[in-house]
């Protein structure tokens, strides 16, 4: 039988409480809102101010003395037990940190080198994998359901692989049904096969496929499938052979199918009822029957530097081909104010730009966002989970601090600067090769004044008359987000 399937998901959110044998409440996190909506609603209202334009190669150490700076002032001010970032950009400039509480002890501390899990990150690798088989002519985002895989039950075997990655399914969410939770803590241990959470978790759908968008697991279960079908290879195996190792990041893990090689991070989790969070490490807990039942929609560890150097080379065209990136990105799924759901991407544009990445949870919380007017990816995680709240307004600080850096002016010669021509009232720009977007900068206070695009004309007139006078800076860039050339220009 010929298969094939689909999953996209923006956010694994969903808060359930769960009871161990002790009577311990343990918060499965696994919803749209907290991994979408509201770092969606914290990035729009962030002060995005800076004077860069031009940077260094590397990071010195004033630098990531200021990012690990913002990890321990917040790790302190939410009374966190973990808090850990990474920042990659553009000039392959690397940054990771950790903060831990200070009432953690040494052997329950995490390091740059400890894996987090990154719960529905992983819906990115499931679709860069469909669109590595894209690419390979195995199969087609238009293929239906029914032409890989078996009949399962409430499931249409008409529903096309696209209608999986993009959510408009209508497929039931397995992790909504009510004895999901019951089930799964019946034994810890178990390691669930994704034909088992099909039979047993999937209720009627929500609505008719295509007439709708809801976010849904199970699609990312069924586009696991299609893969290993398509492929002839286990899930894992195809993501570690064609993701991981081409793209250098072969310490990433789909657990627990692969075992990290390095030290787990310590979950933090009242389990005893005590108002204090303890390490689950110190009990008898298996992570197996959460991890193995979330497989190719939330399965995967990294540490935060591997999580941030994946979602940069995604996105910049270094894993899939940059035609398949902007298949991923284009045509999203409006499902709020800015925010957009492509294929295993959720793409979030306000007045600062366009962010592009997902949200993350399963005992641990993530969010991983590329910002493209900067060409910078960011994320922020916690194995503190009930306090991932914190995560959008740590990406926040950690990118504003990104942009607020020295510039190095010896990087960039302009050679644009003479044909800008003022009037007094506006700036007539010229257009450049290769140059979709100019960004306004007033370096004397460092504010972001907007961005012009070039899509209808050859030239560009800025009105000056609302802005303050001083030295601006007009940064041409390309649909990538990269910089092409730049100006200074003077508003008298």
């Amino acid at each position: 039988m010929k298969c094939k399937v689909t999953t996209v998901s923006v956010v694994f959110v969903l808060l359930v409480l769960l009871s161990l044998p002790n009577t311990a409440q343990i918060p499965l996190m696994l919803d749209e809102k907290s991994e979408v909506h509201d770092f969606a609603k914290v990035i729009y209202d962030a002060p995005f101010h800076t004077t860069v334009d031009l940077r260094s190669y590397q990071f010195t150490a004033h630098d990531s003395m200021l990012f690990d700076s913002i990890l321990r002032m917040v790790e302190r001010d939410s009374n966190m037990l973990c808090l850990a970032g990474g920042i990659r950009d553009d000039k392959e400039r690397t940054w990771s940190g950790v903060a831990n509480g200070a009432s953690v002890m040494p052997s329950s501390q995490a390091t740059t080198q400890h894996y987090f899990g990154i719960g529905s990150v992983t819906k990115s690798i499931t679709a860069a994998a469909i669109m590595l088989l894209v690419e390979d002519s195995v199969l087609s985002l238009e293929d239906s359901l029914y032409e890989w895989l078996p009949s399962y039950p409430n499931v249409d075997s008409t529903i096309t692989i696209r209608q999986l990655l993009n959510m408009t399914s209508g497929i039931y969410n397995f992790t909504e049904h009510p004895n999901y939770v019951s089930t799964i803590l019946s034994d810890l241990s178990r390691i669930w096969q994704p034909e088992e959470i099909l039979q047993t978790f999937v209720d009627t759908p929500y609505f008719e496929k295509g007439k709708g968008w809801h976010y849904s697991n199970t699609n990312y279960l069924l586009l696991g499938l299609i893969i290993e079908e398509a492929s002839g290879m286990p899930y894992h195996v195809f993501v570690r052979k064609r993701i991981f190792e081409p793209a250098g990041l072969e310490g990433m893990a789909i657990f627990p199918y692969d075992t990290p090689p390095g030290p787990i991070a310590p979950i933090w989790l009242d389990i005893d009822n005590d108002n204090i969070p303890d390490d689950l490490s110190q009990y008898n807990y298996s992570p197996n029957a959460m991890f193995s039942m979330a497989w190719a929609a939330g399965a995967c560890m990294a540490t935060p530097q591997l999580l941030t150097d994946w979602m940069y080379k995604l996105v910049t065209g270094q894993v899939v081909k940059p035609s398949s990136v902007n298949e991923m990105i284009s045509n999203g799924i409006p499902i709020g104010k800015g925010v957009r759901y492509g294929l295993g991407l959720v793409i979030v544009t306000n007045r600062n730009g366009t962010y592009i990445g997902h949200g993350g949870s399963i005992l641990y919380r993530t969010y991983i966002y590329h910002y493209v007017p900067a060409n910078v990816t960011v994320s922020a995680m916690t194995s503190n989970a009930h306090k991932g709240d914190v995560l959008p307004p740590v990406y926040g600080k950690l990118l504003v601090q990104y942009l607020q850096l020295p510039p190095v002016t010896s990087v960039y010669t302009p050679t644009v600067s003479s044909t800008l021509t003022y009037d007094g009232v506006q700036w007539t720009v010229p257009a450049l090769p290769n140059a979709t977007h100019v960004q306004l900068f007033h370096l004397p206070t460092g504010r972001y004044h907007g961005m012009y695009d070039f899509s209808n004309t050859t030239t560009l007139r800025i009105n000056t008359q609302h802005l303050p006078s001083g030295i601006y800076l007009l940064r041409y860039t390309n649909a990538r987000g990269q910089v092409v050339d730049q100006m200074r220009c003077i508003k008298y």
